[in-house]
């Protein structure tokens, strides 16, 4: 059960920022340091970089799947994930 707690707490501190700052590019560190924000630009399974981590876009199935195996699930980004909601 703290895994699932854990993940969705995960998901909703990456789902804070929702919108795009159109200076600073497809996929940010937000204003308060902690979220991260993707816009629509990227694919399910692109990563890229911010501040040295490399972060990987993931949907919900990919999610599902990366915590089914125990994957670290705390550098994704989840807004692909999330779109069904």
């Amino acid at each position: 059960m703290n895994l699932y707690r854990n993940v969705f707490l995960i998901i909703a501190l990456l789902l804070i920022g929702c919108s795009k700052d159109s200076d600073k590019g497809p996929s940010y560190l937000a204003a308060n340091g902690v979220t991260i924000i993707c816009d629509d630009s990227g694919m399910v399974g692109d990563t890229f970089e911010i501040s040295g981590i490399t972060y990987t876009i993931v949907n919900e199935p990919l999610l599902r799947g990366m915590v089914r195996l125990g994957t670290d699930v705390t550098k994704v980004c989840t807004s692909r994930a999330m779109e069904r909601i």
